[in-house]
């Protein structure tokens, strides 16, 4: 093998070795937002049926499945913790109307944003 090709190879390896930490990282954040839904008090509104937080899992977990076996969305490793929250928990995929969650004072808000919300708590604790 070359020195070409032996320093090809460092530098694709290295690429990878840096890369996997962000790709682990991303997918723990996406992790700890499924167990924030899971274990949520609020109730979850999916195309105008109220769902509990482990409803709400149950159907979200289905959904990305879907989504990795349809081969239209990114291998998982590519996934972040935005496009999660974007492509997968926001809206429903056949009406494309969004996800709501209703909090205990009754306020109703985007899931996407409650999401983004807790995203933000999720990352102050790394």
């Amino acid at each position: 093998m070359s020195f070409r090709n032996i320093s090809l190879w460092a530098l694709v390896l290295s690429a990878l070795l840096f890369a996997f930490p962000a790709m682990a990282n991303e997918q723990k954040k996406i992790d700890a937002l499924l167990e924030v839904i899971k274990t949520s008090d609020v109730t979850f509104i999916r195309n105008g049926s109220e769902y509990t937080g482990a409803e709400a899992y149950d159907h979200l977990k289905g959904k990305m499945k879907s989504a990795l076996n349809s081969g239209k969305a990114p291998r998982q490793e590519e996934w972040t913790a935005e496009f999660f929250i974007e492509n997968i928990a926001s809206r429903s995929y056949i009406s494309k109307k969004p996800y709501l969650v209703r909090l205990k004072n009754g306020e109703e808000m985007e899931t996407g944003a409650w999401l983004r919300d807790k995203l933000k708590g999720i990352e102050e604790t790394e």
